[in-house]
């Protein structure tokens, strides 16, 4: 019995041992086997983990999906749905065209109440290669890859997926960008403030006009008012 114990106190340590929880920022985290290895920093926006074992490799990449001093009526980001899934489909596109590879098959998934994207790959031999899954945050582009020779789902790789954990709360969207119509209502503003600035005298008459209209409109309206009450 106490060898059973034992056995099983040794068996608990050694997978503990094995499976790192992996902090990428204040809103992700994953579990990945050990030893884990990293590249770039959170200053610089990129950051890679990753984890070479004999039956295969695990990835984590955080990487900024747009420069940070664009402003959301700029930006290229979804606004939507239907944008966002959009947006995870051109990534894919980009991924398969780097690296010779095709779309075996492609879904939307939930994340803990966010979208995220799923991918399985092959090669130009038609062998599936890998899988990956995608989510955006804010302006945070996050994959999660898991990649062997001969794909197969281990344990290792399904605590892997299953163990992606976004941390909900203020400050998190997956809609940091505006729609068509926000950013033609942003421009036209935006160059008739710039005109107005340019030529700050057409602008002054311009004001002057407005206002000259308005207190004729209101004149009239005041002038009618009176003339109908004393019929």
């Amino acid at each position: 019995m106490n060898k059973n114990i034992t056995l099983l106190f040794l068996l608990l340590s050694f997978t503990a041992f094995c499976q790192q929880t992996l902090t990428i920022d204040k809103y992700v985290s994953v579990d990945m086997p050990y030893p884990i290895n990293k590249e770039g920093s959170i200053e610089d926006g990129n950051i890679a983990y990753f984890t070479n074992k004999p039956d295969g490799t695990f990835l984590v990449r955080r990487e900024l999906a747009e420069d940070k001093g664009i402003n959301s009526y700029e930006s290229s980001l979804p606004y939507n749905l239907e944008s966002l899934e959009n947006y995870y489909k051109n990534k894919a596109v980009e991924y398969t065209d780097s690296d010779q590879l095709q779309i075996e098959s492609e879904n939307v998934i939930d994340i803990q109440g966010f979208k995220g994207y799923q991918i399985i790959y092959k090669d130009t031999l038609k062998n599936t290669l890998s899988k990956v899954k995608y989510i955006l945050l804010n302006k945070n582009f996050y994959s999660f890859l898991y990649q062997r020779a001969e794909y197969q789902n281990t344990s290792d790789a399904n605590t892997f997926f299953n163990s992606i954990n976004v941390t909900k709360g203020t400050g998190v969207s997956q809609f940091y960008g505006k729609s068509p119509q926000a950013k033609k209502s942003y421009n036209l503003g935006k160059k008739i403030g710039s005109f107005g600035a340019k030529n700050p005298l057409v602008s002054l008459g311009a004001l002057v006009l407005v206002i000259i209209v308005l207190v004729l409109i209101i004149g009239t309206i005041v002038y009618a008012t009176k003339k109908t009450k004393r019929y």
